[in-house]
């Protein structure tokens, strides 16, 4: 459902499900103010469990934001890390003897290319590419081929190994990251958190119709744009708010500079 929402546009999400749930939001209200007298007496003990309710709420609402910007964050920084191990296995190449040299040079480009035209568009469904694995199994067999002859190229070959391994290891954190999402218990207790707080907003009566209906609206697009955001930021390779391949973009221009 959460990969179903992420394939529109980032504004119709904003439209529907903010915009909408203000409004709905606001129209309940509307109607609970022509229905609803709550004594004074009523609205004391509903306001003293309001705060109680909202001080959760909020709380958690904000611990979540965090948690999955942060997740966030460390995804794109893997997306750079893996770059930059291309970037620095290319280097490590040009130090490579023909015809070692230019076979690796090769399969670093084939790997890049595939990763940008093949893999970035499965991992909007956590998927990994078969061409790409393929392209990074044949760099590990270039690296065993790699000669070892002197003490320079030992260590040329020990430095290949290593960032090729840093390579396949970032490359295995993103597509994991591609496939984390919230755990169902967390989406339950946000909406029904974020529920039962427009539900207190308007069962709390204030006396004027008009202007409690706009409060609540305003609340519950508040408390809907936050859990929009969530949503965006939890799935990073999804959606309109997503990680770009730009840093293997840089990579491959790279490449073609070489040509």
């Amino acid at each position: 459902m959460q990969l179903y929402l992420l394939s529109f546009p980032l504004w119709i999400l904003f439209v529907v499900l903010v915009l909408g749930g203000a409004l709905l939001a606001a129209g309940a209200s509307w109607l609970a103010g022509r229905h609803l007298r709550c004594q004074p007496d009523e609205n004391d003990v509903g306001v003293a469990i309001f705060q109680m309710v909202g001080a959760i709420f909020s709380i958690t609402l904000a611990f979540t934001i965090s948690a999955v910007y942060e997740e966030f964050e460390n995804a794109r920084n893997n997306v750079s890390q893996e770059s930059n191990a291309i970037v620095t296995l290319l280097r490590l190449s040009k130090e490579l003897p023909e015809p070692q040299s230019s076979t690796l040079q090769a399969a670093l480009h084939t790997y890049t290319q595939q990763v940008v035209e093949r893999e970035w568009p499965l991992m909007m469904n956590g998927q990994p590419s078969d061409e790409v694995s393929k392209a990074l199994h044949q760099l590990w067999n270039l690296q065993r081929d790699l000669p070892e002859n002197n003490h320079t190229q030992q260590v040329l070959e020990q430095r290949v190994y290593e960032n090729l391994q840093n390579l396949t290891g970032h490359r295995r954190i993103r597509i994991f990251d591609s496939r984390e999402q919230l755990a169902p218990m967390m989406w339950g207790l946000l909406l029904g958190g974020g529920f039962i707080t427009v539900a207190f907003a308007i069962s709390l009566r204030t006396g004027n119709n008009r202007s409690q209906a706009l409060m609540v609206g305003s609340l519950a697009a508040a408390i809907c744009f936050c859990l929009l955001l969530v949503m965006a930021l939890d799935s990073p390779f999804s959606g309109s708010l997503q990680v770009t391949p730009d840093a293997f973009d840089e990579a491959l221009k790279l490449f073609q500079d070489d040509l």
